[in-house]
């Protein structure tokens, strides 16, 4: 690490901060830090509570938006430490059948499918495969697998953070007393002090950050399909419920930077 490097730790809070929308919220710590060269990550929380569901557009089930093993995604304004492949696919749909007529639907769930295909014109319906036992079936991952792809897409997408979902330790109070305020807590809390281009949990800011004060913040998860989406962060105006959400995000890191403006090719 260069000599003559000052530092200083910030702490960021949801529930402190501005929320330019349902997805994204900003802090600004007033006092700008020029000439930002390193950015240490000490601790990355993040708070949902424990009954978060989506319904799957294949079958109707009430899904977990998060389940070990997943990941969520942390932004950090244009700060990129962390790659990560995606492989989104793309499920066939009415709309790619050339065809004046509706197509042949198999398997118990036929009745049903017809009926969401006649009920409605402008909604995409995704055209199951030949089942005869269930209307879908899903792997081992817990994600639908007899649907019809018509393509795929692999990507490279960059953020700044990961925290992995481990729920087997990570839940906090009675699920069956909602005074308690059962949630769950993701976390990456890092330890040591190294800070350098050879940690892996320093970011080399090149080019170096001139002036640095306001922190913007989102968080993603990986759909069903393998898409990257944005997550809701419910701010503190809302009341808790079991069902609420990502509710608060916890952010530390620190600062590394000279007051002397310096130059790095």
């Amino acid at each position: 690490m260069e000599d003559n490097l000052e530092k200083v730790i910030i702490h960021i809070d949801s529930k402190n901060a501005e929320f330019l929308d349902d997805y994204e919220f900003y802090v600004d710590i007033l006092d700008d830090i020029k000439n930002v060269i390193y950015i240490k990550t000490l601790k990355t929380e993040i708070y949902t509570t424990y009954n978060y569901k989506y319904i799957s557009k294949y079958d109707g089930a009430s899904k977990e938006y998060f389940e070990n093993g997943d990941y969520i995604y942390v932004t950090l304004n244009n700060f990129n430490r962390v790659s990560v492949v995606s492989r989104e696919v793309i499920p066939q749909t009415k709309f790619d059948i050339v065809s004046d007529t509706q197509p042949e639907f198999n398997g118990v769930g036929e009745s049903r499918l017809k009926a969401d295909w006649l009920a409605s014109t402008d909604n995409p319906i995704v055209l199951f495969n030949q089942h005869t036992t269930t209307e879908t079936s899903r792997d081992s991952n817990n994600l639908p697998i007899n649907f019809k792809i018509k393509d795929t897409k692999t990507n490279l997408l960059k953020y700044y953070d990961a925290v992995n979902i481990v729920k087997s330790t990570s839940l906090i109070g009675a699920v069956d007393d909602l005074t308690t305020k059962p949630h769950y807590l993701f976390k990456n809390e890092l330890t040591g002090t190294s800070c350098g281009p050879n940690d892996t949990n320093t970011l080399v800011v090149n080019p170096i950050e001139p002036e640095l004060k306001r922190f913007n913040v989102s968080l993603w998860y990986v759909n069903e399909d393998g898409k990257h989406e944005k997550l809701k962060i419910r701010n503190q105006d809302k009341i808790y419920t079991a069902d609420l959400g990502i509710f608060r995000v916890v952010m530390s890191f620190t600062i590394y930077y000279k007051r002397k403006k310096i130059t790095r090719v």
